[in-house]
């Protein structure tokens, strides 16, 4: 297993969430109470005046200056998406609602996974954006595509996405707790969106309640803390190969290009790298399955 601790400058309070610039540089939110700072390399950004300092908010780079800031207060009632330049100019600001569990940049948009029992656990007023399950914004909150929309063009919709990240293409990757429709009710299945066509395909997944996945090519990585013994596995586009990467604690994120995200403490951040991960059991077939296509 290779990993990286990420080294960076703390400013204020914790580390509260971190992103790679497009040109590789760490950039991480930080603070405490009602300041929150952006951390550069070279410099310390303050964030616009309307920022409210959530408990858990996103951070992700959208293009080579511009940075996505999502607000995850309870009461969400107004714009609480900030897209920002590297100077914390404010470029734009738009509404994305509660229950946002994880977000994504692709092909210069913005896809929000949003995940509706968390908002309800976490006491976030219910907001009707959260049945689209994923939706993707332009950089100006102009809503473009959204998953549950598409599949209910077939009769489905997802529930609760649990994880998402983008492949190369731009396809989007994510991972339900269920797909559903009236003759179907899939666990945790693999769902592939290419919203720019409106096209949706899936597979199954054996592993239970994953919250952590990843992409290089055709190989898809899965993280699910709930295994006991092999949490984090390599396989395929059709799920119908398994390898074991063995056993992982503390990863909360997939990052493209099959790399994960740990955090170890509230100041100290560690990237595992599956490609430089060695394979701990043979590759093991599994039922061959049908490829779904709408």
């Amino acid at each position: 297993m290779h990993e990286t601790t990420l080294k960076f400058a703390i400013d204020i309070g914790d580390v509260l969430d971190v992103d790679f610039s497009f040109d590789g540089d760490i950039v991480s939110l930080q603070g405490y109470g009602k300041r929150h700072v952006l951390s550069f390399p070279e410099r310390t950004v303050e964030l616009p005046v309307t920022w409210q300092a959530p408990t858990y908010p996103h951070l992700r780079a959208i293009t080579a200056n511009r940075w996505l800031l999502v607000d995850t207060h309870v009461d969400i009632t107004g714009d609480n998406a900030f897209v920002i330049d590297d100077r914390g100019n404010l470029i734009s600001r738009f509404h994305v609602g509660a229950g946002v569990l994880d977000v994504c940049e692709t092909a210069g948009m913005m896809a929000f996974a949003y995940h509706i029992d968390a908002a309800y656990e976490f006491g976030f007023a219910p907001d009707p954006l959260a049945a689209l399950g994923v939706a993707v914004f332009d950089q100006n909150g102009r809503i473009v595509a959204c998953l549950n929309h598409d599949l209910e063009k077939i009769g489905l919709r997802a529930e609760n996405i649990q994880c998402m990240v983008a492949r190369e293409s731009g396809e989007l990757l994510l991972i339900a707790d269920t797909l559903v429709g009236p003759d179907l009710d899939m666990q945790s299945p693999l769902i592939f969106y290419d919203w720019r066509m409106g096209h949706v395909r899936w597979e199954q997944n054996d592993l239970a309640q994953p919250i952590a996945v990843s992409a290089k090519g055709k190989d898809l990585f899965i993280y699910s803390p709930s295994e006991s013994e092999e949490n984090l596995i390599r396989t395929d586009v059709t799920g119908r190969l398994h390898r074991s990467l063995g056993f992982h604690k503390n990863i909360f994120r997939g990052l493209k290009n099959g790399r994960f995200l740990a955090q170890t403490s509230p100041i100290e951040y560690t990237v595992l790298e599956t490609s430089k991960m060695e394979v701990q059991v043979p590759a093991t077939p599994i039922a061959p399955l049908i490829l779904r296509l709408p």
